[in-house]
């Protein structure tokens, strides 16, 4: 940041000497400025894209919304919300965040680079990043909601198990346990946990496991 700047303010300091020395060979200054002008006005619109990312890049840096290390999804207004379904195929309440989720490992000039959960490194234009919505979790820990369907079994007994169940589970900070949906033979605990780490699907296969286990015990 402080190497940008340094740079700027050199850029016009030159330009401004530049100048007086036209000047002192009698050179129309005044010509050259509007000549200047109008180049990058020019410049201006063949490098919008360009000139737009850098822009969000210096205001990123400024305002810091975002900082190295912080886990985000990034959700543009071309992508809505959209409601998932889970198995036994029942409609979900919750409603997913269509964007980019990953940790952000740099912030330049033109483009934030993001590691998504598969390790692959995203780059995303700045301009997006600053324009866009932008949902920050935990650096260190993730909420992560696990859903399971109980059938013949009374619901205290069932959230006994899913206690024990999720007590096991070493990812786990805190949780709570709630009854999500009531069918005729059947219904669904809800299991909200506060995970260590920063991915979901490793708790959520940890907790779903160890409730497995612990089911199946009384089953057999």
């Amino acid at each position: 940041m402080k190497a940008t700047t340094r740079f700027i303010i050199s850029l016009i300091w030159y330009g401004m000497i530049g100048l007086a020395v036209a000047a002192s060979f009698g050179v129309d200054v005044s010509s050259v400025i509007l000549g200047s002008a109008f180049a990058s006005v020019i410049i201006g619109l063949a490098a919008q894209t360009v000139l737009s990312n850098v822009l969000a890049g210096l205001a990123l840096l400024i305002s810091k919304p975002v900082k190295i290390g912080d886990r985000v999804t990034i959700a543009t207004w071309q992508f809505g919300s959209v409601f998932p379904t889970y198995p036994p195929k029942f409609f979900s309440q919750d409603i997913l965040i269509n964007g980019f989720t990953g940790s952000i490992l740099e912030i330049k000039l033109m483009y934030t680079f993001i590691s998504d959960d598969e390790n692959a490194v995203l780059a995303i234009p700045n301009n997006i990043i600053l324009s866009s919505s932008r949902f920050r979790t935990y650096r260190d820990k993730i909420v992560t909601t696990v859903r399971f369907p109980v059938k013949n079994m009374d619901v205290d007994s069932a959230k006994m198990k899913a206690k024990k169940a999720v007590e096991r589970c070493p990812m786990v900070v805190e949780h709570k346990i709630l009854i999500d949906e009531v069918y005729q033979d059947s219904y669904v605990l809800k299991i909200i946990a506060l995970c260590k780490g920063n991915r979901q699907e490793v708790c959520r296969s940890e907790i779903l496991e160890s409730m497995l286990k612990e089911f199946s015990n009384s089953a057999t």
